[in-house]
């Protein structure tokens, strides 16, 4: 929970998700790369989705997939936001990466993707790594507590 605690505005959102992976990494001993080429920051509603999905991707390939390295790049693209996490890990077969019951982390970020109208792929070669690749639009609205939130 301290990760999604930081602060989001628009001065932070860049820092915000290089600093809790840098966290999270650490404590694992994990390298951790983030690639943003030049882009507009994402406004904070799918910022926090590509946080999330991020955040939980990285916990997977060091928790479940021992990686020794976890490359993260963010890029704008198809009239959104696309983000590759991809880890050096032990990988996983195929049913691992589909939802199964118990386990709520790959759940997890096809709900935060879906949930901002985007997308989640998943793809794995055993003794390769994981990489999780998410789409979210630029443009949104969508309703969050009774309010419309762009």
């Amino acid at each position: 929970a301290g990760a999604l605690e930081m602060d989001l505005s628009l001065g932070n959102r860049e820092n915000a998700l290089r600093e809790s992976l840098r966290a999270l990494v650490e404590a694992s001993g994990t390298e951790l790369e983030i690639r943003n080429p030049e882009i507009t920051v994402p406004p904070p509603t799918q910022m926090l989705a590509i946080f999330q999905i991020a955040h939980e991707a990285a916990a997977n390939a060091i928790t479940h997939g021992a990686a020794d390295h976890v490359i993260v790049t963010l890029l704008e693209a198809d009239g959104g936001y696309r983000m590759d996490v991809v880890d050096d890990g032990t990988g996983a077969p195929a049913e691992c990466l589909a939802p199964r019951p118990g386990h709520l982390g790959m759940r997890a970020m096809r709900v935060h993707a879906e949930r901002v109208g985007g997308t989640l792929e998943l793809s794995s070669t055993l003794g390769r790594g994981v990489t999780v690749t998410a789409w979210v639009p630029g443009d949104i609205s969508i309703e969050l507590g009774g309010r419309r939130q762009t």
